[in-house]
């Protein structure tokens, strides 16, 4: 490209969905990278991530501008939900401008539960009701800000002024959605069976939340924590895909039924079971950042980022260079 020659539309998109691609990949890296330093109590200066995805929202709002009619390739709405879900899961337990404002959450809680409640009218069988008025999760406001600060010393998360009001502070249950979404949309790529349980968890842990901090019952925490299906691809009738489906949903009921304690167990004694031994919050965050990462694998690496390592996959050297002159990056 000759200077001074302005650049013409297609390639002018082009470069931006390059920078893009790049900067949205290094926003899902470095929020995540904040967290676990965070997790390990090292003391940054500067947060990486926060910065990142800084520059990314700034660019992403100029590439609408630039271009509001653009399609995007189903590796970059893939890469965008990854970090919708990272930022949300990652970042929830402080304020921030990158969060969903109160109303906002409002509105999207009120929509969730329509949701739940539709697909609960659709599977009467997965309703479950509450016994005989029985004590149902704490229901004073000060163990539940007890339990809350309890969380936040066990995430290593100060609980100081930067947290959020407990009415304007992203729960699991506002994620679960995008996290579910997620999960349809790489349902075809990722082939390890075992990741089809943490749906599940992510469901058990956004019940809990509910239960302990926020005073929902149990039965009204459960029935719409786990008001979903597999979200497996199904349009295939295979029969091995059809009884994993059966098998899921059964594991399904069954960690939801784990929530409710029996005649001889307290309920104290029922969600501390399940906190300290079958499902510690640590252990749940661990392995959906793992996923997180791993699912960012499987996607395309950004041409911008192998170009930091000196070649295109497919290409040669001089492929990789005449690829650069025609885009105007070297």
């Amino acid at each position: 490209m000759e200077n001074g020659a302005p650049m013409d539309e297609e390639l002018k998109l082009e470069t931006d969905i390059l920078t893009l691609d790049y900067l949205l990949c290094s926003a899902v890296k470095g929020v995540i990278d904040d967290r676990r330093a965070q997790r390990d109590s090292q003391q940054r200066l500067r947060q990486n991530g926060e910065d990142l995805f800084a520059t990314f929202d700034v660019f992403m709002q100029l590439f609408q501008q630039n271009h509001p009619d653009a399609e995007l390739s189903d590796d970059l709405r893939i890469k965008l939900q990854i970090l919708t879900v990272t930022n949300l899961f990652c970042r929830r337990y402080r304020a921030s401008v990158f969060m969903p404002s109160k109303e906002t959450l409002q509105t999207q809680r009120q929509h969730n539960k329509e949701r739940a409640n539709a697909w609960l009218q659709q599977h009467k069988g997965c309703i479950i009701l509450p016994e005989n008025g029985a004590a149902d999760g704490p229901t004073d406001r000060a163990s539940r800000e007890t339990i809350r600060r309890q969380m936040y010393s066990l995430m290593r998360v100060p609980y100081d002024e930067n947290i959020p009001a407990l009415d304007s502070a992203v729960t699991l249950l506002d994620i679960l959605p995008e996290y579910m979404a997620l999960c349809r949309m790489v349902s075809k790529t990722v082939q390890d069976g075992n990741w089809m349980d943490q749906p599940i968890f992510f469901m058990l842990h956004s019940a809990l939340e509910q239960i302990l901090i926020h005073g929902t019952t149990i039965s009204h925490a459960a029935n719409e924590a786990f008001a979903w299906g597999c979200p497996l691809d199904v349009e295939s009738t295979q029969f091995e895909k059809a009884d994993f489906i059966i098998e899921w949903e059964a594991f399904r009921d069954s960690v939801k039924e784990s929530l409710f304690p029996d005649t001889q167990t307290t309920w104290e004694s029922q969600l501390g079971e399940l906190l300290d031994k079958k499902s510690p919050l640590t252990q749940f965050e661990d392995s959906i950042l793992v996923w997180l990462e791993g699912v960012l694998r499987l996607q395309n690496t950004p041409i911008l980022a192998q170009l930091e390592e000196g070649n295109l996959d497919g290409l040669t050297v001089e492929e990789t260079e005449a690829f650069m002159d025609r885009v105007g990056i070297r």
